[in-house]
């Protein structure tokens, strides 16, 4: 299910950098729910485990840039539920797919990874100086209305438990002064010591009681780098993880064009860059595995071999929800507010239509007392001289005038609404000009 999420337009005000990171922080409140959503163990066998897409795109037709998240149908509603607790101004809605591809174009794309490790932290917004969606929201105000496209994708899923033991690994190693435990490393370390194996019982006991020694086991005293290091990975297992792909793609009428529009997104994303610990990087894609990203994009596949693993507070900085003002051009708001009906609205009577509000449908009714009060029937024409207005308690849908008895009223209660209009014995002056009047003349 695709939904759409959009806010009112707000009025400018000013907001103070803190008061920003809080309207954004709320966004991790969201993904948090998200991280607690279990699935059966034969669901997970069968199809994997639940993911969930973020998608801030503009279609090849069209200048309104959209938020949108894509879940499994099943956890549509639960997920819209979320959605209204935490921003309880957010307009949500069910959409249909869009179309950033122009048929007659080019599209590139790319894979977002981080360098140098998958599971270390990246900067996120409580480090930036302001909302990191501007940047990227301003790229998308440049496309061409109609022939040019563009989408970010987030899909995520949650990360399992064994991911928080291996960050909490690495952040030991650093304070115990040993290498980064990445998978080359580890690898040559591997290799050396099966060169390096000791032959003789005698060689195994003199390194086993080296490295049990008080000399070599005392902790390395940690330069500041390395301390801020250890820090940033514990950090980031306090909070939810999930495991996530980030694509890129573009479309436009030329190859040069649809490029230059990549390679813009491209560049929002030298933000997130902390040179102690990760940074963003972009894996160009051509061909086969072009291909391949347009397939996994058009239908929101996990790829597994591109995840990188990201918490609650780096996937905000990625992809939130605007409630804060973005000064952006072009972002599509809700035009109209919704109110929802009110508690006391009675359960029987004249059905008058539904309130729509949150995806709860409510019927509007009017009682017979009602009725009788506030509703009112006009006479035809040729009864309008004697009575202009009369009160009529209308039973259904529409009230006409009964051929035979002119006092009453099809589908009235009262059967005697007023008395039945006399003829006039006052002659009437014909129009100037009516076939009445030149007869009478002639006469």
């Amino acid at each position: 299910t695709l939904i759409a999420v959009r806010f009112s337009l707000q009025s400018p005000k000013e907001l103070s950098l803190q008061q920003i990171r809080e309207q954004i922080g709320l966004m991790e409140q969201f993904y948090s729910h998200l991280a607690v959503i279990k699935e059966t163990w034969w669901r997970v066998f069968l199809y994997g485990k639940p993911t969930f897409a973020m998608e801030l795109t503009i279609p090849s037709v069209g200048e309104e840039i959209s938020f949108y998240i894509a879940v499994p149908r099943r956890f549509a509603k639960a997920i819209e539920k979320i959605i209204q607790g935490i921003f309880p101004d957010a307009h949500i809605e069910e959409s249909r797919d869009y179309n950033i591809f122009n048929p007659e174009g080019a599209a590139v794309g790319t894979t977002i990874v981080t360098r140098p490790n998958i599971f270390y932290p990246i900067r996120t917004y409580q480090r930036l100086e302001g909302d990191p969606l501007k940047g990227l929201t301003n790229v998308f105000t440049k496309l061409a209305k109609v022939g040019e496209g563009a989408a970010l994708q987030i899909i995520a899923r949650p990360a399992g438990h064994s991911w928080v033991e291996k960050i909490r690994r690495e952040a030991k190693h650093i304070y115990e002064g040993k290498p980064p435990q990445d998978i080359v490393s580890k690898g040559f370390r591997a290799i050396g010591d099966i060169v390096n194996a000791p032959q003789s019982p005698e060689e195994q006991h003199r390194r086993y009681m080296a490295r049990q020694s008080p000399v070599i086991q005392q902790q390395k005293r940690l330069t500041p780098l390395e301390e801020e290091r250890a820090k940033a990975l514990e950090q980031k297992t306090s909070k939810p993880l999930f495991e996530a792909n980030i694509r890129l793609l573009a479309s436009a009428s030329t190859m040069v064009r649809s490029r230059e529009i990549l390679n813009g997104l491209e560049a929002v994303f030298a933000q997130f860059a902390d040179p102690n610990l990760n940074r963003f990087e972009t894996e160009k894609t051509d061909g086969r595995r072009l291909r391949q990203l347009i397939f996994n994009f058009s239908f929101r596949n996990f790829f597994e071999r591109r995840k990188i693993i990201l918490n609650t507070e780096e996937l905000t900085s990625l992809f939130h929800f605007p409630n804060v003002l973005l000064e952006t051009p072009h972002l599509k708001h809700v035009r109209a507010r919704e109110a929802s009906a009110p508690a006391y609205l009675p359960g029987e009577g004249l059905l008058l239509g539904y309130n729509v509000f949150r995806s709860e449908k409510a019927d509007v009714r009017i009682l017979e007392e009602d009725r009788r009060r506030h509703l009112y029937g006009l006479e035809p024409a040729a009864a309008r001289s004697e009575r202009s207005l009369i009160t009529c308690p209308v039973t259904s849908g529409t009230a006409r005038r009964h051929a035979g008895s002119p006092g009453t009223w099809q589908g009235c209660d009262c059967e005697s609404a007023s008395p039945a209009p006399r003829p006039c014995s006052r002659r009437r002056r014909a129009p100037a000009g009516s076939p009445s009047a030149r007869s009478s003349t002639t006469s």
